[in-house]
């Protein structure tokens, strides 16, 4: 079905570098986290860890030569995020944090269209 699940547990100041992959669902299921996110024409891949990224501007990185395509967010406990094909993202866990995630292909899934 080209369905993936994922469980995320991390402590304060953890999180994921920058990255993109398939159509994704998130749920914070105890904590909280902050997001970056980059359209398709942006994405990056990083190894440099979200706090350091968001907080150096001397990393050479899409969000440095284009500001304006930067999104960011909080998703708090029951929030549920939606982060679509291709979208470039990374977080910051504030604290212990449960997280969800399910990601899923609709190029694989026609059904969900429906």
């Amino acid at each position: 079905l080209g369905l993936t699940t994922q469980l995320f547990l991390g402590p304060d100041g953890s999180g994921s570098p920058m990255h993109h992959h398939m159509h994704a669902f998130n749920i914070i299921v105890y904590g909280k986290k902050s997001w970056t996110l980059l359209p398709p024409s942006e994405r990056v891949y990083s190894k440099i860890r979200m706090k350091d990224w968001t907080m150096r501007p001397s990393h050479q990185h899409a969000a440095e030569y284009h500001p304006e395509s930067k999104y960011e967010c909080d998703q708090e406990e029951g929030d549920l995020m939606f982060i679509p094909n291709l979208w470039a993202h990374g977080v910051v866990n504030h604290g212990s944090t449960v997280a969800l995630a399910l990601g899923f292909s609709l190029e694989n899934n026609p059904e969900l269209l429906q």
